[in-house]
């Protein structure tokens, strides 16, 4: 299918670590963080220093999903997901869940290969491949913690992307 969809600048950001507001951005249509926002992962405060500081920053649209350290997402469920959603609706969170914004198909998911216990650990090869079977095929930004080539390694390289200056 052939789609004519405008351009779009991504800043991509990940593994922060409560070190957000350290960084100096340089701008664009979207900013993106690809988890790893928090240290502990169980401490609420932590989730809501880093969605003040998310939600302040001047991008059109700001996407972010958790990382295996942001532990407080996938142990409080859809409570702590509600705060997010109810408390700062100009911040989209994904998790294992897609957003079209200006005919662009983002899909967000954080799931990994198990390790030392961390958040959002796949057990085994059936269950990572259950998950990563959920991917919209039509999905042209896909944003993980993991490795793309882990998720699906017998898949075909991406199409060429139609988003410019990933940084």
């Amino acid at each position: 299918m052939n789609r004519q969809t405008p351009m779009m600048k991504l800043h991509c950001i990940s593994d922060t670590h409560t070190k957000h507001r350290e960084l100096k951005l340089p701008g664009a249509d979207m900013l993106v963080h690809a988890g790893d926002f928090m240290s502990s992962g169980r401490n609420l405060d932590e989730l809501t220093d880093f969605l003040n500081w998310f939600e302040a920053q001047e991008y059109e649209h700001k996407i972010f999903i958790a990382g295996n350290h942001d532990r407080l997402l996938e142990d409080g469920g859809e409570p702590v997901i509600s705060i997010i959603t109810d408390a700062y609706p100009s911040v989209t969170y994904l998790q294992d869940s897609s957003v079209t914004i200006d005919g662009i198909n983002f899909y967000g998911s954080p799931w990994t290969p198990e390790f030392c216990g961390w958040a959002f650990a796949t057990q085994n090869d059936a269950e990572a491949e259950e998950k990563w079977s959920q991917i919209p095929k039509d999905t042209d930004v896909l944003i993980t913690w993991t490795c793309v080539r882990i998720l699906r390694p017998n898949r075909p390289e991406p199409r060429a992307s139609r988003v410019q200056g990933i940084t």
